[in-house]
């Protein structure tokens, strides 16, 4: 308008200026003036004004320059197309030819087929510009968001999912409908992003999250939908806890065959920012109502996903003392376990845990105080001198024993069928650590002078011992008997240690006795699953498998402390993963499918241990493949074999 009032005196100056500046150098100084000029005197301006926008410096001149000539867009549509068509797909000149015609020419139908094209250039821009062109583009974003959603869900351009949530965040503002469903599948950082947009469109976003709920699960052999609606469910139950609906949470977190969508939750509340509050109020109030106690597991392991700043130190005083008293006191093993992983470890593996609650001493301290104790009503017990802490499996019945035919990884010895466990039955929830194989080494000279394994594969003492033969174990176990006041008639290897080697024999009824045994091949994985009829006792999820499992994506290459990763529901640490486990039974075949009664779990009559009866080995190790760290994943070696990675965990039957 200054111009346009001074016209008169000021068109002369700019003709002038617009033929003196001229060269590379010039080009700025050109530009202004030529917009200057077409805005008094649009004739004066003789050269293709597009190629301003296209060999603009950088985006906001880009918009600067596209607004700045808006009033020309019918002279300049045709020439920004053609220059879109003629320049090499992904070049800088096409994008901004195509950003320019967003604002000129936004009904055009060659937009359907640039969409995906600009969606790629857009995101793979200098993150700085991305806002600058994300504002460029919005025009025409009704044809982006496919594209986008594409790329937030990883389905193309890796890599650049939160790049697209920022745009969606803001293209898809006014759409509940679709952040409700983008945040359904958003990792952690791309939920910072889309959930805060939800506030405005609450009521909408809540009935969406509860139909996402009331879904039911696809059928057992699909297992990537199902899965997937386990993890959305999750995620739905999360945003309504944070939209003021923390009553939809509860229901998710007890136990049930397929934990898929529990174990999700539980990583998920903390990570996505849920409020402490309600989950500390519902675990302080869990022995007074009627909580079922999977419920409480879940949520004492989902509070180990909360920060500092979620949970600072005055708000965990009353908590961590009510953990410690449930510690020393709750029946359940699973509870038990539950704190113990909870409060007692600041690392996992090489890396700090979110929160360190520094509880380590006064565990040890109520584990002291325990030891040696008759477990009475307790599902738990700490042994006396060996520091153990034994699950307690009373009257475990019938469960479905192997895998289905559809689990990924299964081998055909894994024939599925119902095996029934007629005797109740304690196992450690630890693998046999270095320091405690060292207190047996100690004690039996005969077997320490023999004894080597490589070090580097478990270094420290609080590691799985390793390079353990069948013999050895079984050893091990006779002596943890001697130490815990087993009568000997109770031991269910030989007594006399030089007897303990190939060619022993087994006396029948070894199931009866009370003393420490490997557990039954059986029992293993009963214990191992702990209720769930899934591929892993947490789900069937693969990128949920290092939250559980040492193996060979996580291990480094080495045994790992015992303990630091999460537990079963049954309260057993690294069943998965870490040690391989040795079982006592000699490897059979597995009977064929059917026998709803359950086919027994008893004494199979081989009774004398020989080196060509080779025996069953549990649980995958620290260097496995994640297809072979499941529940139903059969390992054979002779008695005498001694592997880097092979450990054990006693068990006893209880009377």
């Amino acid at each position: 308008d200054t111009l346009k009032a001074a016209r008169a005196d000021v068109l002369p100056r700019l003709r002038e200026l617009w033929e003196q500046e001229r060269g590379p150098a010039a080009r700025g100084r050109r530009v202004r003036v030529g917009l200057a000029l077409l805005a008094l005197d649009g004739g004066a301006v003789n050269e293709p004004q597009a190629d301003w926008i296209l060999e603009a410096d950088d985006p906001q001149e880009v918009l600067l320059l596209r607004d700045a000539l808006l009033a020309h867009r019918a002279a300049l549509t045709p020439a920004l197309w053609k220059a879109a068509g003629e320049a090499e797909a992904g070049s800088e000149r096409r994008f901004r030819a195509l950003v320019a015609l967003a604002a000129f020419d936004p009904g055009d139908a060659r937009w359907r087929q640039s969409g995906k094209e600009v969606v790629e250039q857009l995101l793979s821009a200098n993150p700085l510009h991305l806002g600058v062109w994300a504002e460029g583009l919005r025009p025409v974003r009704a044809g982006l968001l496919t594209p986008l959603a594409d790329a937030f869900r990883g389905e193309t351009l890796p890599g650049k999912g939160l790049a697209a949530a920022e745009v969606l965040a803001d293209y898809a503002a006014d759409r509940p409908d679709m952040l409700t469903d983008l945040a359904l599948d958003a990792d952690v950082r791309q939920w910072a992003v889309l959930f805060p947009r939800l506030g405005r469109h609450a009521d909408r976003a809540t009935l969406l999250f509860q139909r996402e709920l009331a879904k039911p699960l696809p059928g057992e052999d699909q297992l990537g939908p199902r899965d997937l609606l386990a993890r959305r469910q999750a995620q739905a139950a999360v945003a309504l806890a944070r939209l003021g609906h923390p009553e939809a949470v509860w229901p998710l977190l007890k136990h049930t065959p397929d934990p898929s969508r529990r174990t999700y939750l539980t990583h998920l509340l903390g990570r996505l920012k849920s409020d402490p509050g309600p989950l500390l109020r519902r675990l302080e109030m869990s022995t007074d109502v009627d909580v079922e106690v999977s419920e409480r597991r879940a949520l004492v392991l989902a509070l180990g996903e909360f920060t500092t700043e979620q949970l600072p130190p005055a708000r965990r005083e009353k908590l961590v003392a009510m953990l410690l008293r449930w510690y020393r006191e709750d029946p359940d093993a699973g509870v038990h376990s539950a704190i113990d992983w909870l409060l007692r470890h600041g690392k996992q593996g090489a890396a700090a845990r979110k929160l360190d609650w520094g509880q380590a001493a006064a565990l040890r301290e109520i584990d002291k105080g325990l030891a040696g104790q008759e477990a009475g009503g307790r599902n738990w017990y700490v042994s006396g001198k060996g520091g153990d802490t034994f699950a307690l499996v009373r009257d475990p019945g019938v469960f479905l024993m192997g895998s289905p035919l559809h689990e990924p990884g299964r081998q055909l010895s894994e024939t599925p069928h119902y095996r029934k466990i007629p005797r109740s039955f304690a196992i450690a929830t630890r693998a046999v650590t270095v320091r405690q194989f060292g207190r047996f080494l100690e004690a039996t000279p005969e077997f320490k002078r023999d004894f080597k394994y490589t070090k580097r594969y478990a270094p420290e003492e609080a590691c799985p011992q390793v390079g353990v033969s069948w013999y050895l174990a079984a050893a091990y176990c006779n002596w943890l008997s001697k130490e815990e006041g087993v009568p000997e008639e109770e031991w269910v290897y030989p007594r006399d240690p030089a007897d303990i080697k190939e060619g022993m024999v087994l006396a029948k009824g070894y199931l009866q006795k009370a003393g420490y045994r490997l557990p039954t091949e059986a029992e293993w994985e009963y214990a191992c699953r702990a209720g769930a009829v899934t591929s892993r006792f947490y789900g069937t999820a693969e990128r949920s498998l290092g939250d559980y499992a040492w193996y060979g994506e996580n291990s480094g290459g080495r045994a790992r402390p015992v303990g630091e990763l999460r537990p079963n529901d049954l309260g057993l640490f690294d069943v998965l993963g870490n040690a391989v486990q040795w079982c006592h039974d000699v490897a059979l075949p597995y009977p064929t499918a059917g026998g709803g009664s359950g086919h027994e779990d008893k004494e199979h009559g081989v009774y004398k241990i020989h080196e060509m009866n080779p025996r069953i080995q549990r649980g995958g190790g620290f260097l496995e493949l994640a297809s072979d760290v499941r529940c139903a994943t059969r390992g054979v070696s002779r008695p005498g074999y001694r592997n880097f990675n092979v450990g054990l965990r006693p068990a006893r039957t209880c009377r």
